[in-house]
Parts: C-alpha cells; structure tokens; sequence
C-alpha cells in the first residue's frame, strides 16, 4: 500500500482502516498553502477532502441569516461532507494555514457508500457532528452576547483540536486574527477584542500570542460541551 493510503488510514477510525473501499478508490495528496480557496457556493465538487495538518474555513447560510455560519476544519475533519448527501448545500472553504490533505473521488465514494454499513455508518456519524456544530454556532450568532459567542467558539475549537489529538492540556493553539474570528462570529475586531478582555478579566481564560489556556474548564464543559448534546444528534439522525 503506497504512502498516501497509510496517510488516510491514520485519519480513520480503526474499524475502516482495512475495508476493501480504501484499496479501490483514487488517492491524492494535497499540499495547499493558506488563503487559498478549496470550494466556493455553487461549485459541484469532485472530490472530498480529509485534512490531515492545518486548519482551513468554511461557511454556509443553511438558515439563511444575515451572517453565514462559520466552521472550522482541523486534523481529521472531512471538508465537503454536507454535499454528498444535500446536493443543494452550499459551502465556501478556504485555508487558513498550510494545510495538507487527502482526497477521494465523490460519485466512486458514494457508490461504496451503498455497499458498505461501516463506512455509511461512519459518514453519517460525522455528517451529524458537523450540523449539530453549524446548528449551535448559528445559535450563538443569532442570541448571544459577544463573550459568550467567543467562550463557545473557543471551546468547540478546542474540543476539535483535542479530538484529532492536536491539543494538550487546557491549551488551545488558535491561528486565526480577530479579524479572521470576527467574520466566523458576525462580530468586529473591536467586539473581538472586547471579548476576549471579558474572558480574561472573568478569570475563563488566559491569552499569549496565539495560544488561549482555559482557566475555568468546568465552567466551558457545563455552558458549552457538545458531547452531551444526543438530543440534537438523535433528532438531526431521525431517532
């Protein structure tokens, strides 16, 4: 097996690592340097991207608000996943950093996506995780205060990162400019930095440079942890 599929496998959970779908389907390797653009609305894509190192942007505007919902793609995520199974999903990406990824062809993936529970199972279950994300995240644009829309962001990047095993600790490694966070959040860089100020000065978090260390874990888990939401995942997976 060439290097590339070992690559992908290490993104995968075990049950999928030696599935006969990962052998017959085209592999590529991408090398993308930051601010490029990886799908923009209305594209069709041909390809699904697994990240492997490096962060990348999306945003759609499935409940068609004033501000499009922000999300972010680490270590792990499959970028394009929402549009394999809502073709009228629309979805810009763009890279935030470096970043390194591994594609597959959509229409072969989704042919063994009909042939194979345990891949279907997996897709599925990632699919839920993202709309419950852009479901919350559009909740907090739409209702809460400034501090609390940068608490939840902070927090959901960290479970993220935590997730691909790209964190330690209570540190997060953010590489995004207030600027950057302003537009996931519909806030300003004034707003952006007001509320970090308030984070701070509340004794939630500490910030150097890039890096935010959370000071009152328990106080994000019980606001903000995603975890625990099976009511969503249940009601978004028709349970």
């Amino acid at each position: 097996m060439d290097d590339v599929r070992l690559q992908l496998q290490t993104l995968l959970p075990s049950t999928l690592r030696q599935r006969p779908w990962i052998n017959d389907l085209s592999v590529r390797q991408h090398d993308v340097p930051s601010k490029e653009v990886i799908y923009r609305a209305g594209d069709t894509p041909q390809r699904l991207y697994f990240v492997a190192r490096g962060w990348l942007h999306g945003s759609t505007n499935l409940t068609h608000s004033l501000h499009p919902i922000g999300t972010l793609f680490v270590r792990g995520s499959i970028v394009g996943l929402p549009w394999m199974t809502q073709p009228n999903y629309i979805e810009d990406v763009m890279t935030l950093t470096h970043v390194e990824m591994i594609s597959l062809p959509v229409k072969p993936l989704q042919n063994w996506l009909y042939k194979d529970p345990v891949l279907h199972a997996h897709f599925t279950s990632e699919l839920i995780r993202e709309m419950v994300r852009l479901r919350m995240m559009s909740a907090v644009v739409g209702h809460m205060k400034a501090p609390d829309r940068l608490a939840y962001f902070l927090y959901v990047a960290y479970q993220q990162t935590r997730r691909a095993h790209q964190t330690q600790s209570n540190a997060l490694s953010l590489p995004l400019t207030q600027e950057e966070i302003g537009r996931l959040l519909g806030l300003t860089n004034v707003s952006v930095n007001r509320a970090f100020r308030a984070l701070e000065s509340e004794g939630r978090i500490v910030t150097v440079r890039q890096t935010v260390t959370f000071l009152d874990k328990a106080w994000f888990e019980q606001t903000f942890d995603l975890e625990d939401r099976q009511d969503l995942v249940n009601q978004m997976a028709g349970h």
